[in-house]
């Protein structure tokens, strides 16, 4: 081998090495980047799942949120239909009572109507009653007037009503 062949064996070998150490530095840089980028990409997924963790935990808030909700418009709803139904129960037990008071007020009305009825035809009875005990009365006077005059003829008196009537 000659001093020119091994100089360029040398040279081939030197431009190798400096062609594999660049290829070398390239991939362990390629590496290195490949790392970074798997820990960036470890990073993320780590801080993605927090949040998916953060997001299932408020999921869960906001679902209890939901059932209380729901519980209390079912609550709710139950009140008002417990209140419609006393509503109308207390309509239909006013409606009767208006009913009744109506047939009340109606009999009372029937009742001061025939009150009034009796009330006329005893102010009748009596004013009739005292027109016959006016002429009972008269029938008395004149009859104690006649047994006067006739105990005073009896006695032999003059009768009283006599001088003064004639």
């Amino acid at each position: 081998m000659s001093a020119g062949t091994q100089r360029h064996q040398q040279t081939e070998l030197r431009d190798r090495t400096a062609e594999l150490s660049s290829t070398l530095r390239a991939k362990t840089e390629e590496a290195g980047q490949a790392v970074l980028a798997v820990a960036r990409e470890k990073k993320e997924k780590e801080l993605l799942m927090l949040e998916v963790v953060e997001l299932r935990r408020e999921l869960e808030g906001l679902e209890q949120e939901l059932a209380a909700a729901q519980q209390d418009a079912g609550t709710a709803s139950n009140r008002a239909q417990e209140e419609y139904d006393g509503r109308r129960d207390l309509e239909v037990a006013l409606e009767k009572a208006q009913a009744a008071a109506a047939v009340l007020q109606e009999t009372k009305d029937l009742e001061i109507a025939e009150l009034r009825r009796r009330l006329k035809a005893e102010h009748c009875v009596r004013k009739a009653c005292e027109k016959w005990l006016k002429s009972e009365l008269k029938s008395r006077e004149e009859m104690e007037g006649l047994l006067l005059a006739v105990r005073d003829v009896a006695l032999g008196k003059t009768p009283a009503g006599a001088t003064a009537g004639v």
